[in-house]
Formats: C-alpha cells, structure tokens, sequence
C-alpha cells in the first residue's frame, strides 16, 4: 500500500490517470448493457440537434464525435466519461496547487472527493451530465483562481470556455458563475482582477459558444424545463404551504449532509484537533463562494417550492468541499497525516473497484436485478433469429431503445420521448418492443404495425447473473405486406 500511497501524493496526475483506466478496462470487460444515461445517449447521438430533451447538447455532441471515431459502443461512451472524470481531479488538483503550491496537499484535496458519495461512487455508476458540468466547474474553479494571481489574457479565454461548456452541459451551472461574480464583486482584492477589461473576453466567448442553443431553448422552453420542474417536486395537493416549506428545506440539508459524506465525518476525525483560520486568502473567497451558492439554492427551493432534492444536484457546487475544509488544517499537521488519510482513501477506491462488478452478481441475493443485469445481448440474439436485423425499431422507453441500437446500430431507434423522422413506411421492417405486454399502453403502440404483416414475441431471458429471475420483453416484428396482385384488364 505505501508504493501506491507514494505514487499517489507524489506523481498524483499519473495515479488518477491510472485508476481511471483501470476503471475503463473494467466497465467494457465485464459488462455490456447501457444505463439509463448512457443508453439516452445512444438514442439522442443518432442526430445533431441545437437541443434534445431537459438536458443541454454539449454533451451529446461530444458523445456524436467519439462515436463518429470509436463507432456506437460501450468502449465510446465508457472513455468519454471516465476521460471527465480524469479531468475533474486533475482540475482540482491543479486549484489546490495554485492556492498551496504544494504538491501532496493538492493531491489530497483532489483524491478525497473519492470520499463525497456522487463522485466517488455515484459517478463511477450512472452519471453522465453530472459528471461533465462538475468538470466544467472544477475548470472554472481554477481559471478562476488564475485570473486572480495572474490576470493573463489566456487566463481570461480559459474561463470564458469553461463558463460557456458548463451552460451547455447543465442550467444549474449559473449559479456557480453567478456566486463567483458576485463575490468578487463584493471583494476588493478580486474586483480588481474580475473587473476588467479583459473580462469581456470571458463574456464574449461564452455568450458565442452558448447562444446557438439559447436561441433553441426560447423556442422549446416546455420541453427544456419541463421534465426538471417535474423531478423537484412532489404533490402538494392537501399540504400547507408551511409543510412544503418546511419539507423543502430539510430535503436541502440532508442533500448537503448527504452529499459530503463520508469525508465531513473522517476528517474530523483525523483533522478535528488540528483546525485552525484558513492562512490563504483563497480560503476566505472559496467560503464566499459556497455560502452564496447554498444561499440562492435555498431561495430556490423555497421559491419553487421544491420537496424533492437530490445530493448529485449540488455537485457542481460542493465539489470542492474537501479543499475548502483541508485549508483550515494547520499545514504541519496535514503533511504529517496526509500519509494516513492517502491510504484510506486509496483502500475505498480499491473497495469501490471490486463493488462496481461485484453487485451485478449478487442479484439473486436482493431480488432486485439493476439495469446492467438486463439480458440486451441475448435479447438481440434472439431478435435477430427471427429474422429482423437491420430496419426500424420503436422502443417502450430509451432504456430498451438505447440498448438495442447498441447490438443494432444499422438501425434508426425511436421512443415516445425521442423521435426520428424515420422511414418506417412500406418498405423498413419495423421492431416494435415494449418491457412487457402489459405496459402497452400508449396509443402508437397499440396500434404499432397495423398496416404491416406483424409477429407478435414473448421472450422469457435470465437476468445476467441470476438463476431464479428472468426478464420478459414482448416485441412485435413488422414487414410490409404484399401488394394484392390487380384484377383490371390492360
């Protein structure tokens, strides 16, 4: 453990490089079924589009260009995340060295956010938009910090960059921009390197790189909004406006407490009797920062009357939480423990290793199969044996859609919340599937194939890695029926 600790504080880009390729290795050999986020992403890259759903495009955008390298695959959407996650620790990494110039304390605050539960697992599992725009703001954090010591003109550019790929990969990313504007606004020190002339350079590229979609967002404002609006709450019919309130508020506070766990409770104990006042200045202007953005937060939850708030929401603004805390640790004391503290974070990365792949195998013991134990790869096998390979398919949800584009790629894949303007007339056998029989319950489907020759299938397929669960698809395959011969005389 003491190599891997060393390598760790000591050559820290290299370690974090290291680990996520490990990770990589491990999601594209041991399993091939999509999540919910990736297999959206398979749907939504079959188009270039200004705007798809609730979700900004800058992502899927990029998630077209690997494609259009790498072809529709585990292996494109795998890199492109984990490559995010590289980037996120070395973005923080390189904060904490522009506040510490220190290279052991940097790679402690970067590695620890192993220790915040969205990043450290939640991220390693299913996350996608999160993971970009807490990326975008760890980039932003650190123009930030460089503008303020430098004040040169790339400096400037690299913001304005950030700021305008953290809008195009989630809204919520303007609140961090706006605390950062008006802290240094408020200070003193920061307004004489935020206000100035060289900050319209900053506005400028951001506002070019964020209008195109901005003018699509006006024009889809139901679609962009309506799904998110949805998500932040619950039906208040027959509560008082006091209980939503109050409801509101403590979802906010356990999200907090939620969301910077384990790391608040380990570093207190590690660290609790060695606090002392932050001696940068950064420390103070990083405070500012979080207190004005879990300020507006509030407002914003409580103005909306939002009751249902989820920890991976505040990641693009806590995610700097453990270099906040660690600069209020009195220096002597943390390089003496930084040692300790490396090497139990690099045992939960290693325990986080064996989890991920361990829990897809361990279904049958909880009943309760996750979306990677989906039988996709046997669904399509069998699919295929029935003749269908290549066509048209309309899918239940992206989940399903997503998946089977996966082992169809020749196909164009449509759903309810994504359509194509496919050719799916006479000519294009058309898949129709649904997760079951029973949930077909949407007008277009149940009249799916009604001018086709249609084959109705049941499938009955084991979940990956379960002896006693199994899942049961229906689909319908559709051809264009033969045209009846005419009986007009010449």
């Amino acid at each position: 453990m003491r190599p891997v600790v060393r390598l760790m504080l000591d050559r820290f880009p290299v370690f974090i490089g290291l680990y996520f390729i490990a990770h990589l290795v491990l999601r594209v050999w041991s399993n091939n079924t999509l999540t919910i986020d990736e297999s959206e992403q398979m749907l939504l890259s079959q188009c270039f589009s200004l705007g798809y759903n609730a979700q900004p495009p800058l992502y899927t955008w990029i998630q077209i260009f690997f494609f259009n390298i790498f072809g529709p695959t585990v292996f494109s959407i795998a890199l492109l995340r984990h490559l995010f996650l590289f980037l996120l620790y070395l973005f923080v990494y390189l904060s904490a060295k522009e506040i510490t110039r220190d290279k052991t304390m940097s790679a402690l605050c970067s590695v620890s956010m192993v220790l915040l539960h969205p990043i450290g697992w939640a991220a390693q599992v299913d996350q996608i938009h999160s993971v970009a725009v807490t990326t975008a703001a760890a980039a932003t954090l650190y123009g930030f910090l460089r503008i303020t010591r430098n004040g040169q003109v790339t400096d400037y550019l690299l913001l304005g960059i950030a700021v305008g790929c953290g809008v195009l990969f989630k809204y919520n990313f303007v609140l961090l921009a706006a605390a950062m504007l008006i802290v240094g606004a408020l200070s003193p020190e920061l307004r004489k390197h935020l206000l100035t002339p060289k900050l319209l350079l900053t506005v400028v590229l951001a506002l070019v790189l964020v209008m195109p979609h901005t003018l699509w967002f006006f024009t889809h404002m139901d679609l962009a909004t309506g799904e998110t609006l949805h998500r932040m709450r619950v039906d208040p019919d027959g509560h008082e406006q006091l209980w939503i309130t109050m409801y509101g508020v403590f979802e906010f506070v356990v999200a907090v407490i939620s969301f910077t766990s384990p790391f608040w409770i380990i570093f207190f104990m590690m660290f609790g009797r060695h606090l002392q006042p932050g001696s940068h200045p950064q420390t103070r202007w990083l405070s500012h920062i979080m207190m004005t953005i879990l300020i507006m937060v509030l407002v914003i939850v409580i103005g909306s009357e939002t009751t249902n708030v989820k920890d991976r929401w505040l990641q693009p603004y806590l995610f700097f939480f453990p270099l906040w805390a660690f600069l209020y640790v009195n220096p002597d004391a943390l390089r003496r423990r930084a040692p300790a503290m490396a090497g139990l974070v690099a045992v939960v990365m290693l325990v986080i290793f064996i989890i991920i792949p361990l829990r897809l195998v361990t279904t049958d013991l909880t009943q309760d199969p996750r979306r990677e134990n989906y039988p996709f790869d046997a669904l399509a096998a069998e699919i295929k044996s029935h003749g269908f390979q290549t066509g048209a398919i309309v899918a239940q949800d992206m989940f399903i859609g997503g998946n089977l584009r996966l082992f169809f790629p020749e196909t164009t894949v449509s759903t309810p919340q994504f359509s194509l303007p496919a050719d799916t007339g006479k000519t294009r056998p058309v898949l129709y599937i649904w997760h079951g029989p029973k949930l077909i319950t949407k007008k277009e489907f149940r009249t799916a194939g009604k001018d086709m020759m249609c084959v109705d299938h049941t499938a009955s397929l084991p979940y990956k890695h379960s002896k006693t669960m199994a899942y049961t698809p229906f689909y319908r395959i559709c051809r264009a029926a033969p045209e009846t011969p005419s009986t007009d005389s010449p």
